[in-house]
């Protein structure tokens, strides 16, 4: 059992007590110098020659501090041999990674990245573009204020709720982003709806309507008869002849549910392409009651709808044809 707590076995040496004595590696293995090492047990066999760096920890998974105790760390420097380098600091896994307090910058800590699904277009990038393009688009480089700050500003003064947005300005500051905008309109302005929310509260936390994005003039447009399926889902701008108008319907855009069993309300739940994710289960901890939630209309928020049937134009019309609808 001697032989096992030995410093000799640990490191590769002698198991003998007289190979031990004439080692070229004796001296530096014991530190008789400082009086509070226990002289005696098993604690003395993990003497090391210096003190460990302070970022050891990040070198090796088995000195990192796992769940399962102090003990992992007392064996696993004990298992480090004694010519063995310390000094590697960068995590080879996750689970060695830094706190971002320790890190600096907190690199580590950022979200992932998301993308348009489908695509490698990035929901960061894209929304940095609209933030770009709403606060620096000038029509003359000589005005100090943005045009679109000023309508900004202008529409919460007035309490609107409607920002348009001209697509030629957007084109002339940024033909990548214009061309997002029309290949992937559903995802693009819903962020340019998001990154205006995040401009208003900022100027005015305490406004409370919520501003939708309208886009207008776009650089081509098209006839209805010249309409393809490679056009579904873009944004297409139609040349005709507005032949029937509905009356303005109140469409959901944010949902409230309340619990039947406890009278707990959810959060608002956003309306994703007509589709709200109803919760099934209570979210309140106590209760969490299955199928008890309900809508409750008057703390939802509406939109107003409007649905416009649209006729080609007759000068669009070849002879012999009937109009389109």
């Amino acid at each position: 059992m001697a032989s096992d707590s030995s410093p000799a076995n640990i490191h590769g040496g002698p198991s003998s007590p007289d190979d031990w004595a004439t080692s070229p590696i004796s001296n530096t293995v014991s530190s008789p110098g400082d009086p509070r090492r226990p002289k005696r047990g098993r604690r003395s066999s993990y003497a090391t020659p210096s003190p460990l760096p302070s970022d050891s920890r990040f070198a090796t998974p088995d000195a990192t501090p796992t769940p399962s105790g102090s003990n992992s760390r007392r064996h696993g420097r004990g298992r480090r041999p004694a010519g063995t380098p310390t000094a590697a600091a960068t995590p080879s896994s996750t689970d060695d990674a830094p706190l971002s307090s320790e890190a600096g910058d907190g690199d580590d800590d950022e979200a992932p990245p998301m993308y348009v699904w489908g695509t490698n277009i990035s929901v960061q990038d894209v929304n940095a573009a609209i933030l770009r393009f709403l606060r620096h688009f000038r029509e003359n480089p000589q005005q100090i204020e943005g045009k679109y700050m000023r309508i900004i500003n202008h529409v919460i003064e007035v309490e609107g709720d409607l920002l348009d947005v001209d697509a030629h300005d957007v084109f002339d500051y940024d033909n990548d982003l214009y061309a997002k905008m029309v290949r992937y309109p559903l995802e693009v302005l819903a962020i340019f709806d998001i990154v205006l929310m995040d401009m208003v509260s900022r100027i005015n936390p305490l406004f409370e309507k919520h501003i939708q994005a309208r886009i207008f003039n776009l650089k081509s447009s098209t006839s209805m008869r010249n309409l393809n399926p490679s056009d579904v889902e873009k944004m297409v701008s139609l040349k005709g002849m507005i032949i029937r108008c509905s009356s303005i319907i109140p469409e959901i855009r944010e949902a409230v549910f309340r619990c039947l069993v406890c009278g707990y309300y959810s959060d608002p739940i956003v309306v994703d392409r007509g589709r709200i994710d109803e919760p099934t289960i209570c979210g309140k901890q106590e209760c969490q009651s299955k199928n008890s939630m309900t809508l409750v209309h008057n703390r939802c928020r509406f939109a107003d709808k409007q649905v416009v049937r649209v006729q080609e134009m007759p000068d669009e019309i070849p002879e012999g044809e009937h109009r389109t609808p």
